[in-house]
């Protein structure tokens, strides 16, 4: 069974992003499956994994285990409360282990095959902690599965509108044809977005356009698909008339090395779009094509 994990450090936003999850493995009749990872204490980090207690570790784990209980239950109530009667109830199940959170997670693909992770943003600045060296970039460089970052009191709704950045390029086409697997849970449509410097030339530009569109229509089989070409000098601010516009309820972006979408990920630009993004972001690691 297919399985969206959520990682939690059992905060205000975390458990609205758990929320969020719930919904969209209702919606996906997917389950569910909760995290948390906790580490050795700094103090005790210039020694081996054993010259911790065994007690003290037994106890964290017995304290993060109840409140993952605790949290699960919350989210079956939510769940169970929902009279519609074709409303899928997911399994919801709970693992806390000592290591890092890729650890944690990956320690899951043993037991459920993992269709995307579902993170919370903790405000200003948490977008760019998250690509700029933090645990989560280490996950999103390593790990084979999109994840899905939920701002600040974002609250879910069925999603009708997908954006996704695209810089016209081959591997984008897998991209989409995955994407499109996860539009059809909600009959959504992608709207595809490339943004471009006003100094490019038009006619080159029109012309790959079109055929790249045209590989789309030839390869993947979804009716929903649209393009919009926005032009802008600057690639971040482009990025945030995306992000901030109210018709779209999912923005999708692929976390390449190297490319325009690259210019996200360095500086200020990453920052700047945390403190201003109010919808979820999907972002999809380099070379990973899920199957929804």
């Amino acid at each position: 069974m297919k399985t969206i994990i959520v990682p939690t450090d059992f905060s205000k936003d975390a458990l609205n992003a758990a929320k969020y999850a719930l919904c969209l493995s209702s919606a996906m009749q997917v389950d569910l499956t909760l995290c948390h990872a906790f580490e050795v204490p700094v103090n005790m980090a210039m020694f081996p994994v054993e010259a911790w207690p065994l007690t003290d570790q037994k106890s964290v784990l017995k304290d993060t285990t109840e409140g993952l209980s605790s949290l699960a239950k919350k989210l079956s109530i939510l769940i169970e409360s929902d009279s519609t009667d074709h409303t899928y109830h997911p399994k919801i199940s709970y693992h806390s282990e000592q290591g890092s959170l890729l650890h944690v997670i990956n320690s899951q693909l043993k037991t459920h095959a993992v269709n995307l992770v579902v993170m919370g943003l903790h405000g200003a600045g948490a977008l760019s902690r998250f690509f700029m060296g933090s645990e989560s970039h280490y996950v999103i460089a390593k790990a084979h599965y999109p994840v899905i970052l939920i701002p600040k009191n974002v609250v879910f709704k069925p999603i009708r509108k997908i954006a996704f950045a695209t810089d016209l390029g081959d591997k984008d086409i897998r991209v989409i044809h995955s994407l499109a697997g996860f539009a059809k849970y909600f009959n959504a449509e992608i709207l595809l977005f490339n943004i471009c410097e006003n100094q490019i030339d038009a006619k080159q530009h029109i012309k790959k356009v079109n055929a790249f569109l045209k590989d789309i229509v030839n390869k993947i089989d979804y009716d929903h698909i649209y393009y919009h070409h926005a032009e802008d000098a600057e690639v971040d601010k482009g990025l945030k008339w995306i992000a901030n516009n109210s018709e779209i309820d999912l923005m999708v972006m692929v976390h390449h090395k190297s490319n325009w979408l690259a210019q996200l990920f360095t500086g200020s630009h990453t920052q700047e779009l945390a403190t201003e993004i109010k919808i979820p972001l999907m972002v999809i690691p380099d070379n990973t094509y899920s199957v929804f």
